[in-house]
C-alpha cells in the first residue's frame, strides 16, 4: 500500500494514505515516535483497502483537522477491510474539523510563501477506481513532487496531456510500479529525476519489469520500499537529499 507523511517548513503536517491494516499500525507508531500530535491535512486518494484502511487507525489515535477524499466508495470482499473503511467514513466526518469531497475535475489548492500544495481529482472517463485517485502536487522552492496514487492508463494520459502540473523533481510512482503504455508519454512530460515505488510483497509481481526498465532508460533514479524500507527525503527548497532506513544517504540533487 501507500503511506506518505509530509512536514512543511512551517510545521504543517500532511498524510497521504495510510496503507492497509498492518501499515496503519506502523504509521501510528511512526507518528507517535516523531511526536506528531495532529495532522493538518489527511488525504485519502481512493477507497482501496491498501490505501484507506490504515487511515482509520490514525483517526482513532491522532487529531486530524482536515480530511480530503474523492467520495467514491468501494466494498472490499474482506470483512475486516470493509469494516475499517466504514469506520474511516464515520470518523472522518464526525471527528475532524473539516471534510472535503473532491468530485471529478475539482481541486483544492493551498499556497503560502514557502510551499504550493494542490490536491486534484482528475476528470477521467474510466471504469477503474484507480483512475479516480486523488493526485497531489507539492512544490517547495525549486523542488517539486507528484504523488500519483494509483492512477492507471487513462489517468496518466489525461494528467500529462492536460499538463495539470509542471515537470517535477520526484515522482511517487503510480500504482506500485505497474507498467501501462502511457508511461512513456507520462514520464516524457513530468521528467522526474527520481521515482519512489511504494510496494510490498504482492501477487501481481510489482514493480513490473517494464516499469523498471523504462525508468532506467530515462535515467530516473529508483528507490523501492520493498528493497530500501522507509524512504526519507529532506529539501531546503534548492536541493533534496534521500535517506534510507539503513542510514545510507544519497547526495543532493
Amino acid at each position: 500500500g501507500d503511506a506518505i507523511f509530509i512536514s512543511t517548513p512551517s510545521q504543517k503536517k500532511i498524510l497521504i494514505d495510510g496503507g492497509g491494516p498492518e501499515g496503519g499500525r506502523s504509521v501510528v507508531q511512526f507518528l507517535n515516535r516523531n511526536n506528531v500530535t495532529s495532522i493538518d491535512f489527511m488525504i485519502s486518494t481512493h477507497a482501496h483497502p491498501d490505501h484507506v484502511s490504515g487511515l482509520t487507525y490514525v483517526l482513532k489515535d491522532i487529531k486530524v483537522i482536515n480530511v480530503i477524499e474523492n467520495g467514491i466508495d468501494y466494498k472490499s470482499p474482506v470483512d475486516e477491510e470493509y469494516d475499517l473503511f466504514l469506520q474511516f467514513k464515520k470518523l472522518s466526518r464526525n471527528e475532524t474539523d473539516q471534510f472535503y469531497i473532491l468530485k471529478k475535475g475539482e481541486g483544492l489548492k493551498l499556497k503560502t510563501e514557502e510551499i504550493e500544495f494542490h490536491v486534484y481529482h482528475p476528470n477521467v472517463d474510466s471504469p477503474h477506481l484507480n483512475d479516480d485517485s486523488l493526485i497531489t502536487y507539492l512544490r517547495y522552492g525549486k523542488i517539486s513532487f507528484l504523488f500519483a496514487a494509483d492512477i492507471g492508463e487513462r489517468g496518466r494520459t489525461v494528467i500529462a496531456e492536460n499538463r495539470f502540473f509542471p515537470p517535477v523533481s520526484v515522482l511517487k510512482s503510480p500504482h506500485h510500479g505497474d507498467y501501462v503504455p502511457a508511461d512513456n508519454f507520462f514520464l516524457d512530460y513530468y521528467k522526474p529525476d527520481m521515482a519512489v515505488i511504494s510496494v510490498g510483497q504482492n501477487e501481481q509481481g510489482r514493480p513490473d519489469t517494464e516499469c523498471l526498465d523504462l525508468y532506467k532508460r530515462k535515467e530516473i533514479k529508483i528507490f523501492r520500499t520493498d528493497v530500501h524500507g522507509t524512504i526519507k527525503i529532506i529539501s531546503d527548497g534548492e536541493h533534496y537529499w534521500t535517506f534510507l532506513k539503513n542510514g545510507q544517504q544519497y547526495p543532493n540533487q
